[in-house]
């Protein structure tokens, strides 16, 4: 019996996914697109990453790893390969290090990723969720609310249509915005590295 005990509790560690330096993420793991591409990046060396940045990850040899990850209020961004990872307060080369030494953890990276770059994004903002076409798109000054949902498609048939909410960078964490139809939001200004998302109908009970 004790055995069996055991050999349970070695199953759930396993499937939790426990593996130091590989927590899996529970949020979307973004992935670059054409205006993330072009988007221009912090060019101060010494800029400490910050709640709300969003922060580039690459690589030409291990294109597994690459993604955006969105700082949380926490100060962790989720990523490929490695989960979540602790970013504010760091500068992008103290970053590429935390994640060199997290991806010599991970079997398959023992080495790490010699060729990995590390830049934080600008002039940015992602519309995620229960809408067709979204992810990062380029900002711009006079954009509304109601201009990010519209830039990324349409509405899914699982869309709670009646709600947006709105992840916005600043140091009170984040900022939740409910209205009850699209058109209120044609007033309420967009800001660089804001994140809309369009729940699932079931999200709001959440809330």
């Amino acid at each position: 019996m004790r055995w069996l005990i055991v050999l349970w509790c070695f199953a759930a560690l396993m499937l939790a996914g426990c593996t130091r330096g590989t927590q899996k993420a529970d949020e979307p793991i973004f992935a670059e697109n054409e205006a993330v591409a072009a988007a221009p990046s912090v060019e101060d060396a010494g800029y400490a990453i910050a709640t709300g940045d969003f922060v580039s990850v690459k690589s030409a040899s291990r294109p597994e790893v690459n993604c955006v990850g969105r700082v949380r209020e926490d100060g962790t961004a989720a990523l490929n390969v490695v989960g979540y990872v602790r970013a504010a307060g760091s500068t992008t080369a103290q970053f590429a290090e935390t994640l060199n030494d997290l991806y010599k953890e991970v079997e398959g990276y023992e080495a790490g990723v010699a060729d990995l770059t590390i830049e934080v994004k600008l002039g940015l903002y992602l519309v995620t969720g229960e809408i067709t076409s979204g992810g990062f798109r380029t900002y711009a000054d006079g954009l509304t609310i109601y201009d990010a949902v519209v830039s990324g498609g349409k509405f899914t048939g699982k869309a709670l249509e009646d709600r947006i909410f709105l992840n916005r960078k600043g140091a009170d964490g984040r900022e939740i915005i409910r209205y009850s139809n699209l058109e209120q939001l044609k007033e309420l200004p967009l800001k660089e590295n804001d994140w809309v998302v369009i729940p699932y109908k079931v999200d709001f009970l959440l809330h």
